[in-house]
């Protein structure tokens, strides 16, 4: 079932993910747009790495090594284009048809119909204000998907 952004104007836009246009900073993209059309201009024209550019995988391995203390290098990394691909990556290595995916509910909705076009039996599992409850969780589950910093709708803000 094809997923579609509303055509109208929302009186409240809680769209997860997306920002105001007066928060992007058009200019500055624009700078940076036109300076990676110069340098792809200068190239031989061929795909880039398909894991991704070296030099942001070692600048993420840096970053996630110190922010997150996550122990890895470079070529343990995989940038993708987006969340979207790289849940499509994910549910390509990880889900066969008839399998168990839980995903939170409510949850992310364009993951649950990726599980669900990979054939995957999709069960949505309630959270609660410490996230999903995994009592719940059917037994023979292949993957869980969960977005703990970013549920949807936010549960923790009611607790405020």
């Amino acid at each position: 079932m094809p997923m579609h952004h509303p055509t109208h104007t929302l009186r409240y836009d809680y769209l997860g993910g997306a920002t105001g246009k007066h928060q992007f900073p058009q200019e500055k993209w624009r700078r940076c747009v036109l300076f990676a059309l110069r340098q792809g201009a200068q190239s031989l024209g061929l795909y880039g790495q398909p894991e991704g550019l070296s030099m942001l995988r070692e600048a993420i391995s840096r970053h996630i090594g110190f922010s997150r203390g996550v122990r890895c290098s470079s070529d343990d990394l995989l940038v993708t284009n987006g969340a979207q691909q790289a849940l499509d990556l994910v549910a390509r290595v990880l889900v066969e048809p008839g399998c168990t995916v839980v995903v939170e509910d409510p949850g992310y909705p364009p993951a649950r119909l990726l599980f669900a076009a990979q054939g995957a039996r999709v069960i949505g599992v309630p959270v609660d204000d410490q996230g999903l409850r995994v009592e719940l969780i059917p037994d023979g589950t292949r993957l869980i998907y969960v977005t703990p910093a970013h549920q949807f709708p936010p549960r923790r803000a009611a607790a405020c």
